[in-house]
Formats: structure tokens, sequence, C-alpha cells
């Protein structure tokens, strides 16, 4: 299951910090398998911070083990290794507004 999570309209980095661990924490549990950060497309300002403070989560939840994986919206394509392995893991994935979008106003996190 794919779950989106809009972080667009979020006042601050660090209140998108919080909801991105929760929702990684909840989703686990929930069985989803993919979750998909909207946010801003970040060439500056607030869409900038959060986007850059997000990733720097993002590596380090991959390093403890809690994602498998995330990428920018640009490679959320079937051309990519680890789509197709996420596809085979849960079909709905397929009907995705974004995939093969390339848009980068998105983050997707493989759990």
């Amino acid at each position: 299951m794919l779950k989106e999570v809009n972080l667009k309209e979020v006042a601050n980095v660090n209140a998108s910090i919080s909801i991105l661990q929760m929702e990684v924490e909840n989703s686990r549990r929930e069985g989803v398998s993919v979750l998909k950060f909207i946010h801003e497309y970040g060439s500056g300002g607030r869409g900038g911070e959060i986007l850059k403070e997000l990733r720097k989560e993002l590596l380090l939840l991959r390093k403890r083990g809690k994602i498998k994986d995330f990428f920018n919206g640009d490679k959320w394509n079937l051309f990519e290794r680890v789509v197709v392995d996420a596809l085979n893991r849960d079909k709905e994935i397929v009907g995705d507004n974004d995939l093969n979008t390339n848009n980068p106003g998105i983050t997707i996190v493989i759990l």
C-alpha cells in the first residue's frame, strides 16, 4: 500500500521532521510499503529547507534500518530497479498519479 503525506501546509521544518518520523513508525506498523511525501519543489525558501532537512533525516532512518530506501520524485518511474522491486511487492502502487511524472516536489520512501 502507498500512503501519501502532504507537507506543503506544514508550518516549519521541525514540524515536518516530526511528521516524517511519526508517519514512518505508524506506516511500518500498518503494513504500508511506500510513503510519498509531498513538499515544495525546494528551489528556495521554506520548501527548500524542508526538503534539505527531510533528506538528512531519511539518511539517518535508512542508516538505522527504519526504512529501506528513499529517493527524489524524478526517480519514481518504471525504469528504476527500486521502483520495480516495490511494484513487485505491491501491485497497488502502479496506480499512483505521480509515477512516471518526474516530479521534483515529492520524495518516495520505501519501507
